[in-house]
């Protein structure tokens, strides 16, 4: 893992994403400066990022609550209320089987790029259920994390992008960005570039809430770390933003 941070860090810089002084390790690493009053710098991509909501930093800037009934959108005004059938842990919020774990009071429209470390907490087969979901595309579709034959997908109900196989119960980092229906689509699962596999428009689930909001189907959810994007993010970027999770998390 060491060797793998170093040559990520490496990369970043190679491209001109600015650093900040020397530092220890990936979190470390600032890509830009988003500082609070208290000192608190996020230590993610920052250019284009919209929302963020964090399981360690949930009640502000370098903040953990846990008996939060609030999580904090650390970047924008976007903030969500929890259920009461969820819980926060040191660094993440578990979002009870059948729930809508959290909710905000409107969609991120603006966003376009979906990160996320996650944990579900069952092996699904063919049931399908969005994790997260942060807007309307149109009347049929949205942006936003999901699951369907054994597919991440990008973009569910009538229609949805299957991307990437996967199966178990690990803590895993994905990052999603959706242009547009059938188009502008890049996957990476787990800091790896994926590819379509193949797409459908059999309908498979009803929007609810006109927000965004996070959900857990038939087994318990884990949300460790949510970002948005109003961008596409490089591959660099997407690898530097990977590492932070891979140490933060132990991917």
């Amino acid at each position: 893992m060491k060797k793998f941070l170093t040559l990520v860090t490496a990369a970043v810089i190679g491209v001109g994403i600015a650093l900040s002084a020397p530092v220890k390790n990936v979190v470390g690493a600032k890509q830009s400066h988003v500082e609070s009053e208290t000192g608190w710098q996020n230590p993610y991509v920052t250019d284009g990022l919209v929302a963020m909501w964090d399981g360690e930093w949930n009640a502000g800037f370098g903040t953990h609550d846990p008996d939060a009934v609030v999580w904090k959108d650390l970047v924008g005004d976007n903030d969500m209320d929890v259920a009461e059938s969820s819980v926060f842990g040191n660094n993440y919020l578990l979002n009870a089987a059948n729930t809508d774990g959290a909710v905000s009071q409107r969609f991120a429209n603006d966003a376009r790029t979906v990160e996320v470390v996650m944990r579900v907490g069952g092996y699904y087969m063919y049931y399908n259920c969005p994790f997260i979901v942060v807007n309307c595309i149109d009347r049929h579709s949205y942006r936003g994390i999901g699951k369907r034959y054994e597919g991440f997908t990008n973009g569910l109900l009538e229609y949805y992008v299957r991307t990437t196989e996967w199966r178990g119960t690990t803590t895993f980092n994905a990052s999603f960005y959706l242009g547009g229906l059938w188009r502008d689509l890049n996957t990476y699962f787990n800091g790896e570039a994926r590819t379509v596999i193949d797409t459908t428009h059999k309908l498979s689930y009803e929007i609810t809430n006109n927000a965004t909001y996070v959900h857990a189907g038939q087994y318990a959810v884990e949300f460790y770390t949510i970002r948005l994007y109003n961008r596409a993010l490089t591959e660099e970027e997407v690898q530097y933003n990977y590492a932070v999770d891979a140490e933060r998390f132990g991917l």
